[in-house]
């Protein structure tokens, strides 16, 4: 029942879309989490890839080609997001290009130039053309509360998945079994699942002033303790340390009176959820002896990295300058050493610095971070304006998003863009847009004339309303 409500909501979208083709991306984001999820159809008449999230997708880029040009351009980006921008887009074109070329990845793998273009490659940039579809198009106040809201909703749906699951099976002491059973009904890992949810807590507190009512405020501070309690129910110390390291961002950055609330926060948690202190000193364990001697086990409190992170580092040795090219992971003599160690290899070292640095070398990991490091400085100067509640809100919700993901990033989480991350490009587009607009304001330029998508059909256009 629930896949043919999906297909009858991708229809009803589709329509809509033809009008205005802005409803159609507004939907992709709200459907962007629920692509892992198990129920998730991935195919039509047994074709691999035409799924509902993808036939919206193609329809709303066909529109939006179509409506464009009766539409008001997008203020120019900044020099410094162009490159940014580019730098990104080299990195990820020049790590695929190089493992298209030396593909020695093993059949047992799944590997092979195919899976790299279309997985690899080309799914990353439909992450990247959706956030520039946002920039494009979100050309309202009220188009980019929408934006946001539609990436909140795809948020709190997962959260509510999560807590259905833990509310009718319960905490198990047993974590990792736990988490990987989260995951299979979720679709989601963990520490995905951590970043994903601890960034909307804080994104949505910071919505909160874009009501002009009090109790609708309240209303959305209260509404965020789902994303919350979701992420103490995970059981992801990944999740754990990115809640707290994204509040004391906050805290540094604007909210000086969160520095003193975020111990009594921590102190509450441990108190009502002792199952959240467990996970975090899971593998410390303190003697019985009178001296109280702590004993510290390595391999339970990395969970194993280890014996991942040895072999990955050979492997950036052995090539620092450019890498060894996308899923370096699987096709160097990293794999065997790993199984040797661990039984199986993973598609990724569960570290995103190491990875990016296997890949791309020193050259790809600079241009990596380079667009990184102007995309939070552009989402730190909009969370700090204090007169504008919308540039607070889109600046705190990118922020809080894209800390969550750099912080994850350490211990399990990939830097390159994947499903997950749709939510946290989306944001960026949108806060490129309106720092573009704040930009043109400030330096007194006409910034472009804000008008809403129209039909695709020219004949309903009045000619004066979009003329300069």
């Amino acid at each position: 029942m629930r896949v043919y409500a999906l297909y009858i909501l991708t229809f009803v979208l589709i329509a809509w879309s033809m009008r205005t083709w802005f409803v159609g991306a507004c939907g992709l984001l709200a459907m962007s989490l629920l692509l892992e999820h198990p129920d998730y159809p991935n195919e039509i008449l047994g074709v691999n890839g035409a799924n509902p999230w993808n036939m919206l997708f193609i329809c709303t880029v066909l529109t939006w080609m179509m409506q464009r040009p009766y539409e008001s351009p997008a203020p120019p980006m900044s020099r410094t997001s162009k490159l940014a921008i580019g730098a990104f887009l080299a990195a990820l074109t020049f790590v695929c290009a190089m493992s298209a070329v030396n593909m020695t990845a093993p059949p047992a793998t799944g590997l092979n130039v195919k899976v790299l273009i279309l997985d690899y490659y080309l799914n990353p940039l439909k992450i990247l053309f959706l956030a520039y579809l946002v920039y494009e198009g979100a050309n309202t106040p009220r188009r980019q509360a929408a934006v946001l809201g539609c990436i909140v909703l795809s948020a709190l749906i997962t959260a509510g998945f999560v807590l259905k699951y833990r509310l009718s099976t319960g905490l198990s002491s047993d974590f990792m079994r736990g988490r990987q059973r989260l995951g299979k009904e979720v679709g989601l890992h963990a520490n995905q699942l951590g970043w994903v949810l601890a960034g909307t807590f804080w994104g949505m507190l910071a919505m909160a002033g874009l009501w002009k009512r009090k109790l609708m405020r309240f209303l959305t501070v209260v509404a965020a303790g789902i994303p919350a309690l979701a992420v103490m129910v995970v059981q992801s110390r990944a999740g754990y340390l990115a809640m707290a390291a994204t509040g004391l961002l906050f805290g540094l950055v604007r909210w000086r009176k969160l520095l003193l609330l975020l111990p009594a926060g921590a102190i509450a948690v441990m108190v009502f959820l002792p199952s959240v202190s467990d996970r975090m000193l899971m593998g410390v364990e303190t003697a019985g002896s009178p001296i109280d001697r702590t004993e510290y086990d390595i391999d339970t409190i990395t969970a194993g990295r280890p014996e991942i992170w040895a072999p990955m580092v050979e492997v950036i040795q052995s090539s620092l300058l450019v890498g060894e090219g996308r899923v370096a992971i699987l096709r160097t003599p990293a794999r065997a050493k790993i199984e040797a160690a661990i039984g199986i290899c993973p598609s990724h070292p569960h570290n995103a610095f190491l990875e990016m640095l296997a890949d791309g070398g020193i050259v790809g990991t600079l241009m990596m971070l380079g667009f990184y490091a102007a995309f939070f400085m552009t989402v730190v100067r909009l969370f700090r304006i204090r007169w504008s509640p919308l540039s607070t809100a889109v600046g705190g919700l990118a922020l809080a998003l894209l800390a969550s993901r750099l912080v994850t990033g350490v211990s399990g989480c990939s830097f390159f863009p994947t499903r997950s991350m749709f939510g946290m490009f989306a944001m960026g587009g949108l806060a490129l847009r309106v720092a573009s607009e704040y930009a043109h304001r400030r330096v007194g330029a006409p910034a472009p004339r804000m008008q809403p998508a129209a039909s695709a059909y020219p004949a309903r256009f009045v000619p004066s309303a979009v003329a300069p």
